[in-house]
This record gives structure tokens, sequence and C-alpha cells, in this order.
């Protein structure tokens, strides 16, 4: 029975990036501002069971995408044109907010919250316990305390048979999840 699953949206880049370092709340204003202008052009989900065993895994690619009126980059066009073709308990990301936010936006939100707390609240209650693998290891040192990208953390766990191909990243964030739960499952204690 899978009751995790590692999750990973791809949409058209950023109308407003926010710098490295700034307050959460700056943060939550550029996501609130990118989410209600642009649209989710795919979305990654692979399942996993209680043992970190990895299961199925799916990318749904959404064909809604108008790129004369909607608001993209070139690379996101670009990737379109290349790309067309159980009760969970537990979500995983990696670096996730833009993907728990836009899975919300897919479920049920027409505007974002008006603040990071509202936002919070709303995640927790559709969608339970996230956890971001990027924050979890922040503090492990041997894992560079997060200060590194999904594929060369990948590399340092010797997850190297791992497909990086631009499109859905929710399978290596599933095999990276559960090589790091085998090698020490401390670092999955506590909220995240």
């Amino acid at each position: 029975m899978f009751s995790m699953i590692a999750m990973d949206t791809e949409f058209p880049s950023f109308l407003r990036s926010t710098s490295r370092g700034a307050p959460k709340e700056h943060l939550y204003q550029d996501l609130k501002f990118n989410l209600n202008h642009l649209k989710i052009l795919q979305l990654g989900l692979t399942l996993m069971d209680e043992n970190e065993h990895v299961g199925l895994s799916w990318v749904f690619i959404f064909f809604d995408f108008d790129e004369q009126t909607d608001f993209s980059s070139p690379t996101s066009i670009q990737y379109l044109k290349n790309n067309k073709g159980n009760r969970i308990t537990k979500r995983i990301t990696f670096h996730g907010i833009y993907d728990v936010a836009y899975l919300l936006k897919l479920m049920m939100i027409k505007t974002m919250p008006k603040s990071m707390m509202e936002f919070a609240i709303v995640a927790q209650r559709h969608l339970g316990t996230v956890n971001d693998l990027k924050h979890m290891i922040h503090n492990c040192e041997r894992l560079m305390n997060g200060e590194l990208g999904l594929k060369r953390l990948a590399e340092l766990l010797n997850v190297n048979d791992t497909i990086f191909n631009g499109g859905s990243d929710s399978l290596p964030i599933a095999l990276v999840y559960a090589k790091i739960y085998e090698e020490d499952a401390q670092v999955f204690v506590g909220d995240y």
C-alpha cells in the first residue's frame, strides 16, 4: 500500500523572482503573484510505500496553455513544444513551495491566500504532511546543509541511475528520499 507521494511541477518561469535570503513574507508575496498569473505546465507524481520502496510514477502535461495570451518565457514555450506527449498521508518535495502552491491551485484555489501563515494553514488542511527534502537536510553537514540542488544531492547519495530530463523530478525526489531514509532516518525527525 502506498502511503507517500513525491511530487514536482513545471511552470512557465517566474514573473517575479525572490532574491536569496529574502524574508519569508516577501517570498510568499512573489509566490502569490506568480501563482495568480501563471499556469501549471506539468505535474509529476511518484508513489512510495511505508518502507520507502518506490512504486508507480506519472507525469501529467497540461495543454490549456496559450502561447499567445498566457504569461511565459521562451524556455517554457520550448519545453511545451518538446514534451507533448490509496490514501496519501505524506507528500514529498524538493524545494517545493511552488509545487505545493500549484497543486493547491489545481485542487481548488482561485487566488492565493493573503499571507504565508494562511497559505500554510490551507496547505496543511488540504494536503496533510508535506516534507521538503531541501529543508529537511538543512542541518545535515554531510549533505552540505541543503545548499545543493536535487541532481547534486542524488550524486552524493549514489542515486546515479535516475534520469534528469528537464521534465518531472518526482522520481528522483522519491529515490533520494528513500536513500536518505535508509541511511539516516533521524533526518526525518521534526516538523517540516
